[in-house]
């Protein structure tokens, strides 16, 4: 009889191997389920208000695509991102520019785009002229040295924020991206 009992095994070790695995299968639903909920893109609101879809189609009142919100790529648009935030990435085009202390040997070749509220992408493009020479007047102020390395492009960046935003007035950028920066 003892052989017996030898065989069975306890019930509390039969009910650890089955509650265990199914613990596990239950937990892994559960975040399967909540890290889908947490990455569903929503495509309803856009469609609502008139706005492009992130493909770039127009919405069903027909109305076109607008500069960030779907526009072709090298447009200014960046795909699908002024539709998640509010903001539209607006391109200034390519500087070049003489810099300074080089007697006319350095140039940098510079393309800048800039990040703002959406509603304001058409006021960003009427004021493009003081903006584009508020850049080339800034940049043309700086040296090869002074813009090595990522600590001189920071800083170049800071500077023109703050001089695109008082050019832009009564619009406001809110970032500006070096899309090209090459000195030759």
């Amino acid at each position: 009889m003892q052989d017996d009992a030898a065989e069975m095994p306890a019930p509390s070790t039969l009910r650890a191997r089955l509650l265990v695995p199914a613990a596990m299968l239950l937990a892994g639903l559960g975040l399967g389920g909540a890290g889908a909920w947490f990455l569903a893109a929503p495509t309803a609101p856009a469609a609502e208000h008139g706005e492009a879809t992130a493909e770039g189609a127009p919405a069903e009142d027909g109305a076109a695509p607008t500069e960030g919100h779907g526009a072709a790529p090298g447009e200014g648009a960046v795909e699908g991102h002024a539709l998640a935030t509010g903001l539209a990435v607006t391109s200034l085009g390519t500087f070049t520019v003489n810099l300074r202390g080089t007697g006319g040997g350095r140039l940098l070749r510079l393309e800048v785009q800039v990040e703002g509220p959406a509603l304001q992408s058409d006021a960003l493009a009427s004021r493009a002229a003081p903006i584009r020479d508020t850049i080339i007047t800034a940049v043309s102020d700086y040296t090869w040295s002074e813009l090595e390395g990522s600590s001189g492009k920071i800083r170049l960046r800071d500077e023109l924020m703050a001089r695109v935003n008082s050019a832009a007035s009564p619009s406001s950028i809110e970032r500006i991206y070096f899309t090209q920066f090459v000195v030759q």
